[in-house]
């Protein structure tokens, strides 16, 4: 079984590259230091771009909550999911997941639409019933207590 490891702050923690040299971490191994957290001014030109993030329990983005819990696993991270802690991500991975999370939009609009076409499809009562629910939990999502 293979052993656990803490998480460096210098490595994107999706694909483990060093946010330094840019060196993919899972193949070799480098000398930067990696305990330090990014920024524009201590970064090289390997690594022009980069997200310093944090992440909470309650996080409302499943799609980097998803993708936090797939790299714990994949690289064997030892990080409570249970506790907040701030992580980076190199340029081409916060893309790569800003777009998922864009298309996971689209595809909740349409399944949107879908349920509104439905809907009206219904009877009147059932009409009123439905739409009651879906107001419902659009406002438990958006955390409106009426």
């Amino acid at each position: 079984m293979q052993s656990t490891h803490s998480y460096k702050i210098g490595t994107c923690f999706f694909c483990m590259k060093c946010m330094y040299c840019a060196k993919d971490l899972t193949i070799t191994t480098c000398n930067c230091d990696k305990s330090i957290k990014p920024t524009t001014k201590n970064r090289t030109n390997e690594i022009k771009f980069s997200r310093n993030c944090f992440y909470l329990l309650n996080n409302s983005d499943q799609t980097y909550v998803k993708k936090i819990q797939e790299s714990v696993i994949k690289f064997n991270y030892n990080v409570d999911l249970n506790k907040s802690f701030y992580y980076t991500l190199c340029s081409s991975c916060n893309g790569k997941t800003y777009r998922e999370k864009k298309s996971f939009k689209i595809i909740m609009n349409m399944n949107q639409l879908q349920i509104l076409y439905l809907l009206l499809l219904q009877p009147l009562y059932l009409q009123h019933l439905l739409l009651h629910l879906i107001i419902h939990q659009f406002l438990m999502r958006q955390r409106i207590y009426i």
